[in-house]
Formats: C-alpha cells, sequence, structure tokens
C-alpha cells in the first residue's frame, strides 16, 4: 500500500505539472484549490495505510474522484490554452482521452475493491488487494513517456 501511495503521489504531480507547463492558461480559482484539493486526499491515502486496506482503498477512491475532476477541469483548460489550432487539437486529443479514459478505470476499480474490501472485512487479502490498485499507477506511468515522445516526435 505504500508502494501504492508513493505511486499515486507521483502521478498526480506528474499530470498537473505536464499541464501546467505544456499548456498555457490563466488559472482560475478551482486550478489555485486542485493541489491543495489532492493533497490532501493524499495525505488520506497516507493515513489509511495502517489502518485497513478497506479505508486505504476508499481513500483511494475520494482520491480518484477529485483527480477525475480535476483531470475533467484540465482538459478544458488545455483545450482553451490549445486556442483553435487544428493540429494541436488532433495531437493533445488521444492524450486527453486516454487520460480521462484512466482516471475514469481508477474511479470505477477502487469504488469496486473498496466495496470488496468492505465486504470480506478483515478477510480482504491485503497483498492482493494492493496489487490490484497499484494497476492504475503503472499505466499512467507506462503512459506518460510514450506519449511524450510521440508528441516531441512530430
Amino acid at each position: 500500500m505504500s508502494l501504492v501511495t508513493v505511486a499515486l503521489i507521483a502521478i498526480v504531480w506528474q499530470e498537473y505539472l505536464i499541464g501546467a507547463t505544456a499548456f498555457a492558461w490563466i488559472p482560475t480559482i478551482l486550478d489555485t484549490t486542485v493541489p491543495f484539493l489532492l493533497g490532501i486526499a493524499e495525505a488520506l491515502v497516507i493515513l489509511q495505510i495502517r489502518i485497513s486496506v478497506a479505508r486505504f482503498l476508499g481513500a483511494c477512491f475520494f482520491l480518484a474522484v477529485l483527480g477525475f475532476i480535476a483531470y475533467v477541469n484540465y482538459v478544458l483548460q488545455a483545450r482553451r490554452g490549445l486556442g483553435d489550432s487544428r493540429h494541436n487539437s488532433e495531437v493533445f486529443r488521444i492524450l486527453h482521452i486516454s487520460g480521462l479514459g484512466l482516471v475514469a478505470f481508477a474511479v470505477l476499480s477502487y469504488g469496486v475493491l473498496w466495496f470488496v474490501a468492505l465486504r470480506m472485512g478483515a478477510s480482504a487479502p491485503v497483498t492482493m488487494m494492493a496489487a490490484l490498485a497499484g494497476l492504475f499507477p503503472v499505466l499512467i506511468f507506462a503512459r506518460i513517456p510514450i506519449w511524450w515522445n510521440r508528441v516531441l516526435r512530430r
């Protein structure tokens, strides 16, 4: 669970950093509060590690929901920052669709894992649940170099 937590914190920062540096836009109040809300959710994930796998997965679910809201905002702001350039819109469309899809997958998978862990109680297999929870960060990390290498080649 600690490795999953570190990976989640790193990918949240990486995605936010990409959005902040690759796409220029004037920040709104939502843009200003997003890092703090995500930081609070990350702190909740950290605090749940030693309590139970169900509470850890519940905190991951909460982080994923906030992440989805933040990612939708990021996509909308990036589109605005890209302007009307058809080329830029095509180049980044796959990035945005894949990111939204992966974060939606995280919301769904963490929700299901949380539900299963709650139903199983103390008999929930911690290692298996944590390994499944780690699938989302792995997918996001795998997408980052593949995608940005493709953008840089254009």
